[in-house]
């Protein structure tokens, strides 16, 4: 969802693209996260093309009462750009 509102704000200079959908994920886990903890997601634009745009979504928590935080999952997602049914360039840049 974090990625997803990136690419819509991102989106909302477009004249030619009304949305995004999500085209390709990869994302891996490297701790769980357990009831209570504070979750935070770090969302960037890593790549724009024609039609695609690709976002990496960081997330780290922290427990309850503890000031340390940690690094738990990495997921990239390619978004591609849509006007109607139909594909379409985008017209952004970086």
């Amino acid at each position: 969802i974090a990625a997803a509102i990136l690419v819509a704000k991102l989106l909302t200079d477009s004249t030619t693209a009304t949305y995004a959908v999500t085209y390709k994920y990869e994302g891996t886990f490297f701790a769980a996260a357990q009831m209570g903890d504070i979750i935070e997601l770090r969302c960037k634009i890593t790549e724009v093309r024609k039609r695609g745009i690709g976002v990496e979504v960081c997330a780290y928590r922290q427990k309850r009462n503890q000031k340390e935080v940690e690094y738990i999952a990495k997921s990239n997602f390619v978004f591609v750009s849509k006007n109607g049914d139909k594909f379409v360039e985008h017209g952004l840049t970086l």
